[in-house]
C-alpha cells in the first residue's frame, strides 16, 4: 500500500475516534474499617469508561448507597478540571468485597477521583498506589476515620505508597507495648514497610501517584500545600459600605466560637481517635477559613469575607458542641432532635416581623427573608429525613451524622443573619411598600429553567442551587414573592454557570471572566446602585484574581475552579442586577403600593384612676381619616420631598463612570482628581441633606401625632360633658387649655413645614445651581381652623347618627 493510502487511513481513524484517548478499564484497592474488630477491610474499586453522554452507573451487587453514588458523581466532576470532555463518556463503577453486602459512605471519594482522573488522562495507575479520604467538589481531600487500620491493611495487600488526608498522620493507636501516639509518616516505613504521605488536594495526589516512590520526600509534603491567595485591597464602594458592619459582626462571632471550640476540644471526654480526627480537621479548617475572612475583610471584599467567616463560625460551633456533647454524633440523637424542636419554636416572631417591606431598604428586607427561608426549608428537611448508613463503617455513619449537626448550625446561623439584616432597617423613617405578585411568572420561568439544568446531577453538585429553589418555592407559598424572585434568579444563574463553562480551558475561562467583569462594571455604573449586584461583582473579581494567582503558580486545576466560580458568580450578579432594576422601576411606576409610615407604636394599657378618654371606633376612624387626609395635603403643599436619593444615585453613577474612564485612560490624572473631588464634595453635601431631611420628616411626624392626640382629648372632653360626666366649670377650664395648646401646636406645625421646605429647596438649589426652580407659592387650601372645624363636624355627625340608632333600637 502506498504511503498516501496509509496516510488516508490514519486520518480516517482520527475522524472516527474521540479527540482524547481514555483508558476503558481500571481498578484499584480501597480500604475501610470493620465494625466488628476495628481492623482494616480491603475492597476493589473498578471503573469502565465508554463513549456516551456523561451518565454515571453504579453496580447493585453489593448494594451501593446514595452517599457513595453522590461521591462517584463528585469524582467525575473533579476530573473534568483535568479533562474538559468528561461528558463525552459514561462511567460504570463497581465495588467488590467478600466482607460486605452493602456499601455506603463518602470515604472512598479521593480514590474514585484518582482512578477517574488517571483513566481520562490515559495514564494507567500503578497497582502499588492507594489513597483514603473524602473528596470535595473543589478537589480537596477531606478527613476520614480509621487511618491507622486502613494503612495497616494496605501494607498487608501489597501497597507501597499510601496517601492520607492532610493533618491525619498523627494517630493514637494501641500497640503491643500499650496505647501510643504515632506519626504515620515516620511509623509507616519503619514498622509497615509502607511510605505514607499526607495530601491536601487532587493535584498533589496526581503528582505523588505518578512519581517514583524513591523520589518522594515525605517531609516535604507540607511544601506542596495549596498557596494562600490574599488579594490587594480595593476601595470601599459606598453601595456596599453598610455591609461592612455585618461582616465585622460575623468575624467577631467566628473568632469567639473558635476560642470556645479550642477550649472544648482540649477538655473533651472523647477518646475515639477517628472522632477526634474529625473534630481536629474541622477546627483546622475553621481557623484557616477565618484567617482568609480577616484578610478579605481588610481588602474590602466584604461578601467573600462574610461568607468565609460564616463557614468558619459554623465549623467552630460544630466542634465545640460535639466536644462537649459527644452524643450528638449518635444516629437519631435525641439531643439533636430536641435542639431542632427548640429552634423551630424561636422562629415565629421573626417570621412575623419580616412581613414588613420598606422602599428605601428593600434589598435588606429581601435578604432577611431569603436567609430566613434557607433556615426554614433546611429545618424542615432535618425534621423529616433520616440518613441511615447500612454496611458502611462507623466512621461513615459518624460523617453522615456530622452533616446533620452542621446543618443544624446552618439553620441557627441563617436565622441570626436574617435578624442582623432586619435590625439594619430604619423602619421609623421608611416608606413601606406592599408586596406584589407581578413577577411570579418570571420566578416560575427561572425555577423551571434551573430545575431543568440540574436534572440528573448529584446533591453535592447542586446543593446551593437546590437550596435556593426550595427557598423560592417556600417564599411564594408564604407570600414573600420578591425574595422568591431573587432566589429563583440566583438559582437559575448558578445552574446556568455550572452547565455553561465545563468545556472551556483555563485561558478561555480567564478571557470570558475578564469580559464579564468589565461588562458588569459598565452596567452597574450606568444604573442606580444595587447592593447585592455590586457585592457579587466584587466576589467575581476576587475569583478572577485568585485564578490568575493559581495559574501563575502552576496550580492549573485550582485556577480553572476559580475562573469557573467567578463566571458563575458574575452571571448571578447580572441576574440580580437585572431583577433589582425591574423591581425598583415597578414600584416607581406604582406609587399606590407605597404607604408612608411613622414609628411602630404599641397601645399602652389604661392606668387605674385615670380619666377615660375613649370614644367609639366610628369617631376615631372619622377623626383619623379627616385629619390624616388634610394633613397629607398640607405636607404635600408645604413640604414636598426633594429627590435627594435620585441626586445621590446620579453622583454615584458619575463617580463609577469616572473611575472606569480613568482606568481606561480616557481622562488625564489631573482631570480625574479635579472631577472626583467635585463629585465627592457633592456626595457628602447630599448625604448630609438626606440626614437633615429624614430628621425633619421625623419632627413633622411627631408634631402631627401630638396634634391628633390633643384633638382626640378635646373631643373626648366634649363627649364627657355632653354625657354629664364633668361639670360646666371643669369643662370650660379644660377646653380652654386644650384649644390653646392645639392652636399653638397647629401654628408650629404649619410654620415648621414651610420653613423646612424652603430651607431644603434652597439647599438643593446650591447643589444644582444650573437648574434653579421657580419660586413656590406659599399658600395652602385650608387654614388650620378649617381643618379642625371639618373634623369636628364629621365627629358630631357620627355621634348624632350613633345616638339615633341607639334610640331606634331602644
Amino acid at each position: 500500500m502506498r504511503w498516501s493510502a496509509w496516510l488516508g487511513v490514519f486520518f480516517l481513524l482520527l475522524l472516527v475516534s474521540p479527540v482524547f484517548a481514555v483508558l476503558d478499564h481500571g481498578q484499584m484497592n480501597i480500604y475501610a474499617v470493620s465494625e466488628g474488630d476495628g481492623g482494616g477491610v480491603v475492597a476493589s474499586l473498578l471503573l469502565d469508561i465508554k463513549p456516551g453522554t456523561g451518565r454515571i452507573f453504579t453496580s447493585v451487587e453489593p448494594l451501593v448507597g446514595t452517599a457513595t453514588q453522590t461521591t462517584e458523581r463528585t469524582a467525575v466532576s473533579v476530573a473534568s478540571r483535568f479533562f474538559p470532555k468528561t461528558k463525552q463518556y459514561d462511567y460504570f463503577f463497581t465495588i467488590r468485597s467478600d466482607r460486605v453486602s452493602e456499601v455506603d459512605g463518602p470515604s472512598a471519594g479521593a480514590a474514585m477521583t484518582l482512578l477517574v482522573t488517571s483513566m481520562v488522562l490515559d495514564k494507567p495507575l500503578p497497582s502499588y498506589v492507594a489513597i483514603t479520604g473524602t473528596i470535595t467538589p473543589e478537589g480537596f481531600v477531606g478527613p476520614i476515620g480509621g487511618v491507622y487500620a486502613k494503612a495497616r491493611k494496605a501494607s498487608q495487600t501489597g501497597i507501597k505508597l499510601f496517601m492520607i488526608p492532610q493533618g491525619e498522620a498523627v494517630q493514637t493507636v494501641k500497640l503491643a507495648d500499650g496505647v501510643k501516639k504515632v506519626n504515620l509518616v515516620d511509623f509507616g516505613p519503619k514498622e509497615m514497610g509502607l511510605k505514607i504521605v499526607e495530601v491536601r488536594n487532587i493535584e498533589q495526589v496526581m503528582n505523588y501517584a505518578f512519581s517514583s516512590i524513591e523520589s518522594i520526600d515525605v517531609n516535604a509534603s507540607d511544601s506542596n500545600s495549596l498557596p494562600v491567595f490574599v488579594p490587594k485591597p480595593i476601595p470601599l464602594n459606598p453601595v456596599v459600605a453598610p455591609f461592612k458592619e455585618v461582616t465585622q459582626e460575623e468575624l467577631r462571632g467566628a473568632q469567639r466560637e473558635l476560642g470556645l471550640a479550642k477550649k472544648a476540644i482540649s477538655g473533651t471526654l472523647i477518646e475515639d481517635s477517628g472522632t477526634l480526627a474529625f473534630l481536629f480537621e474541622l477546627l483546622d479548617n475553621a481557623e484557616e477559613t477565618f484567617q482568609q475572612a480577616q484578610a478579605l475583610s481588610e481588602s474590602n471584599y466584604l461578601y467573600s469575607a462574610a461568607n468565609f467567616a460564616f463557614l468558619a463560625k459554623i465549623n467552630a460551633l460544630t466542634v465545640k458542641e460535639i466536644a462537649m456533647n459527644p452524643g450528638l454524633l449518635n444516629e437519631n440523637s435525641s439531643e439533636l432532635d430536641s435542639r431542632i424542636k427548640d429552634l423551630e419554636g424561636s422562629m415565629a416572631q421573626l417570621e412575623r416581623d419580616l412581613n414588613v417591606l420598606t422602599q428605601e431598604n428593600l434589598e435588606w428586607n429581601i435578604t432577611a427573608q431569603q436567609r430566613f427561608m434557607y433556615a426554614k426549608t433546611l429545618l424542615a428537611k432535618l425534621k423529616s429525613t433520616r440518613t441511615v448508613v447500612v454496611g458502611g463503617d462507623r466512621y461513615d455513619s459518624q460523617s453522615v451524622q456530622l452533616k446533620r449537626v452542621q446543618d443544624y448550625f446552618f439553620v441557627q446561623e441563617w436565622l441570626e443573619i436574617s435578624r442582623q439584616f432586619y435590625a439594619h432597617i430604619p423602619f421609623r423613617d421608611s416608606v413601606r411598600v406592599q408586596g406584589t405578585t407581578a413577577f411570579d411568572s418570571v420566578s416560575e420561568k427561572f425555577l423551571s429553567g434551573a430545575q431543568e439544568l440540574i436534572a440528573g446531577q448529584s446533591e453535592d453538585q447542586t446543593e446551593d442551587i437546590a437550596r435556593r429553589i426550595a427557598a423560592a418555592q417556600a417564599g411564594m407559598a408564604e407570600g414573600w414573592n420578591l425574595a422568591a424572585l431573587m432566589d429563583s434568579a440566583s438559582a437559575y444563574a448558578l445552574a446556568l454557570g455550572d452547565s455553561s463553562f465545563q468545556e472551556l480551558d483555563s485561558n478561555e475561562l480567564h478571557a470570558a471572566l475578564v469580559k464579564r467583569v468589565q461588562e458588569l462594571d459598565q452596567n452597574l455604573a450606568a444604573s442606580p446602585p444595587s447592593l447585592w449586584a455590586q457585592m457579587y461583582r466584587d466576589h467575581a473579581h476576587y475569583y478572577l484574581l485568585s485564578g490568575e494567582f493559581f495559574q501563575e503558580k502552576g496550580y492549573g486545576a485550582s485556577a480553572i475552579s476559580a475562573f469557573r466560580n467567578g463566571l458563575t458568580i458574575a452571571l448571578m450578579a447580572e441576574q440580580v442586577h437585572s431583577v433589582s432594576q425591574a423591581v425598583s422601576a415597578y414600584y416607581a411606576d406604582h406609587p399606590e403600593l407605597q404607604v408612608v409610615s411613622s414609628a411602630r407604636s404599641t397601645v399602652p394599657g389604661k392606668a387605674a384612676g385615670t380619666p377615660d378618654y375613649s370614644f367609639s371606633w366610628l369617631s376615631i376612624l372619622a377623626l383619623v381619616l379627616v385629619v390624616g387626609a388634610v394633613g397629607i395635603a398640607l405636607f404635600q403643599a408645604h413640604f414636598r420631598r426633594p429627590n435627594v436619593e435620585k441626586e445621590l444615585a446620579g453622583v454615584e453613577s458619575a463617580l463609577n463612570a469616572l473611575d472606569i474612564d480613568f482606568v481606561h485612560k480616557r481622562v488625564s490624572p489631573q482631570e480625574y482628581e479635579s472631577r472626583r473631588k467635585t463629585l465627592t464634595d457633592k456626595r457628602m453635601h447630599l448625604a448630609e441633606l438626606h440626614r437633615e431631611h429624614l430628621q425633619k420628616v421625623l419632627t413633622y411626624d411627631s408634631l402631627g401625632a401630638s396634634q391628633i392626640s390633643l384633638q382626640s382629648r378635646l373631643h373626648a372632653l366634649r363627649q364627657h360633658y355632653s354625657d354629664g360626666l364633668v361639670s360646666r366649670e371643669e369643662y370650660a377650664a379644660q377646653k380652654k387649655s386644650l384649644e390653646k395648646g392645639l392652636h399653638a401646636l397647629t401654628a408650629k406645625k404649619d410654620g415648621f413645614s414651610v420653613k423646612a421646605a424652603d430651607s431644603m429647596n434652597a439647599a438643593m438649589e446650591e447643589v444644582r445651581p444650573s437648574a434653579r426652580s421657580k419660586p413656590r407659592k406659599k399658600t395652602v387650601s385650608k387654614s388650620s381652623q378649617d381643618i379642625e372645624r371639618v373634623a369636628f363636624n364629621a365627629l358630631r355627625k357620627s355621634r348624632a347618627t350613633a345616638k339615633a340608632r341607639k334610640g331606634k333600637n331602644s
